[in-house]
């Protein structure tokens, strides 16, 4: 092991005219797609509802208050218990709280119907046309035009979204049925139209190219319904990753969807899965919001702004190798770290393990070819360091050829290995 090893190393240190011969690394700058924690404002109260765009800003609607975003700092505007929020054609916003539907910084609204009071409230709609508010619960559909209405049809079911259509088209989508009014008649597509598969069970609405079609989710896919009669599906064969999607957003040709258990990105050419604490810090995804250069996904206690940066592969090396010597170094072995708390890397910790010599030989000939396409010295010390740490889990056993799994020192906590391969710790 030892002179295999030291051959590696001589690749480092020796000079010879074919080596001086190969070509310099020409880098390339290539889009990086990146997470950041947005900063929540320390008096937010309640859970995160929607993220909506006003005016240039941002509105943050929580349970227990609402929030504008501005110039990177958060504004708290209103008080109070709100359960939804919607905007119209307009982008007007409209709040729903526990016994009203009120306009965002104005003073108008109407109260909710008190029998509806009951119940959640779970979607909202404002129909500027026939001035008409439309909200779903969990007991059905009701309208508002001077009076409240139960809907005769859509009732006893939960009501998850309203969007309008091309036209005077109206769609709800419920717990028994996709919903169409169309010239003033309901109908639901699930007893003529809809596939048995979407089980009559749809979550969210998106109306796409002002109604040039309708995207709408159910439980094991996400669909178009074209007025040119081109309908489409996405399910698990055509790569949907996850199901059910409960809300759908769209920029441009890009669309955002979001789960209990992460968001997903589909463009032209691909699908992307957002899942874990790279991305999210809770797995539900209550709201999307995709902005020009940037996309904000909301759990119900955090936001994360995923964006694109300009990189090159050696700040990208430079960048991880950093976080390598911080938190994966352990007297020149380099393996896993583990962090006491989930997410707090400042809890990070080095631990032994049965391949330290596997992942740290790894890290030898990456920094083995980074000289060779840089001819960075700092690479080169590394690699130097790195052979070190490898040489020494042979000179610590004292026998020539033999060497260790790991090595600690004497008053480090170790852990033991978990392989059924009986190992023991030695004193050297």
């Amino acid at each position: 092991m030892k002179n295999l090893v030291t051959f590696v190393l001589s690749l480092l240190i020796t000079t010879t005219p074919y080596t001086q011969s190969l070509p310099t690394f020409s880098d390339q700058v290539f889009r990086q797609e990146i997470k950041i924690s947005v900063p929540l404002p320390l008096s937010m109260n309640g859970e995160i509802i929607r993220v909506i765009p006003y005016r240039g800003d941002i509105v943050m609607v929580c349970t227990g208050g609402i929030f504008r975003y501005s110039k990177s700092t958060w504004t708290e505007v209103a008080k109070g218990q709100w359960q939804h929020a919607f905007t119209d054609a307009e982008q007007q916003i409209w709040l729903i709280s526990q016994d009203s539907i009120l306009a965002f910084a104005k003073d108008t609204g109407v109260p909710l119907p008190m029998e509806a009071r009951d119940h959640r409230v779970i979607s909202g709609f404002y129909e500027r046309s026939t001035d008409k508010f439309y909200i779903g619960t969990e007991k059905g559909l009701y309208s508002f035009d001077g009076q409240w209405q139960l809907h005769d049809q859509i009732r006893d079911f939960t009501v998850n979204d309203i969007k309008s259509g091309f036209g005077d088209d109206l769609w709800v989508a419920t717990m028994d049925g996709l919903w169409r009014r169309n010239n003033h008649n309901w109908v639901n597509l699930d007893n003529v139209l809809m596939a048995e598969a979407n089980d009559r069970q749809y979550f969210s609405l998106m109306n796409i190219d002002s109604g040039a079609y309708l995207a709408y989710s159910a439980p094991l896919s996400v669909g178009g319904i074209a007025r040119d009669g081109n309908h489409w599906v996405w399910s698990g064969n055509s790569g949907l990753p996850y199901g059910p999607v409960t809300l759908i957003r769209a920029r441009e040709n890009t669309f955002w969807l979001g789960t209990s258990m992460g968001a997903i990105r589909r463009d032209d050419k691909s699908w992307h899965y957002y899942l874990g604490k790279r991305w999210l810090e809770e797995p539900e995804v209550v709201d999307i919001l995709p902005l020009e250069d940037r996309t904000w996904l909301a759990t119900p206690n955090s936001i994360s702004e995923i964006k694109e940066i300009n990189i090159n592969l050696r700040d990208k090396a430079e960048f991880y190798d950093s976080l390598i010597q911080i938190r994966h170094n352990r007297l020149g072995l380099i393996n896993r770290s583990r962090l006491t708390i989930p997410g707090d890397i400042s809890t990070s910790h080095a631990i032994n393990q049965d391949n330290d010599g596997l992942w740290t030989a790894t890290y030898l000939v990456a920094q083995c070819f980074r000289y060779a396409a840089t001819k960075s010295e700092e690479s080169r010390e590394l690699a130097i360091r790195t052979y070190e740490a490898l040489e020494r889990l042979e000179t610590v056993t004292g026998i020539s050829g033999y060497p260790a799994r790991s090595f600690a020192r004497a008053e480090d906590v170790v852990e033991q290995s978990r392989s059924p391969h009986p190992k023991k710790w030695h004193r050297s």
